[in-house]
């Protein structure tokens, strides 16, 4: 398995930089970064806007997966080559916009048992370009811990908090299964 998470927050303009040369110097800070070659020729400085960043680094990690997976193929006999099955493509923001994008590495062969796992039938999976927003609700530990006895619920309806607006209880409804859980502790 491989999992990559990078920071993919617009560039911010800095004091030299003009609004409207801010998509040129975007890119070009990028060509820097991750070295021109690797940049999509198609990129252009608008494509940076609000998801783009993730959307691009997605598609230069995806580019580097498949090309380092080439490489190592030359040698290997046909149907015993390595491949790479994209499960999911988190978009999420925890004061910066973040992209979190990962799959599977599995030998030709096992392709048959990669099948059979039914990844295609969760949620949030992704194959593609098209990414999982996970929105991060806005509650506190003591009323995570209530809504956590309340899901699943059979009944279909979802549970209700005084002075908890619905829409973050639909935020942590679709992700509760995987919430990280934390305890703290004196000792």
């Amino acid at each position: 398995m491989i999992v990559v998470s990078v920071n993919a927050h617009p560039i911010r303009c800095p004091d030299h930089i003009s609004i409207e040369e801010l998509p040129r110097y975007r890119l070009q800070q990028l060509r820097q970064e991750v070295g021109e070659e690797k940049v999509p020729l198609d990129i252009k400085g608008k494509d940076f806007a609000k998801w783009g960043t993730a959307n691009i680094c997605r598609r230069i990690i995806n580019s580097e997966i498949l090309e380092t997976l080439n490489e190592r193929n030359i040698g290997r006999a046909s149907g015993n080559h390595f491949l790479y099955q994209q499960l999911f493509n988190f978009h999420y923001a925890d004061g910066a916009n973040m992209l979190t994008v990962g799959g599977l590495l599995y030998d030709q062969g096992q392709a048959h048992v990669l099948a059979q796992c039914d990844f295609q039938n969760l949620s949030f999976y992704q194959e593609a370009e098209d990414a999982y927003l996970i929105e991060v609700p806005n509650l506190t530990y003591r009323e995570i811990r209530y809504l956590d006895t309340q899901l699943p619920n059979k009944k279909e309806e979802l549970p209700t908090l005084d002075a908890v607006p619905k829409e973050d209880i639909e935020k942590y409804a679709k992700i509760y299964r995987y919430f990280p859980t934390f305890t703290e502790t004196d000792i």
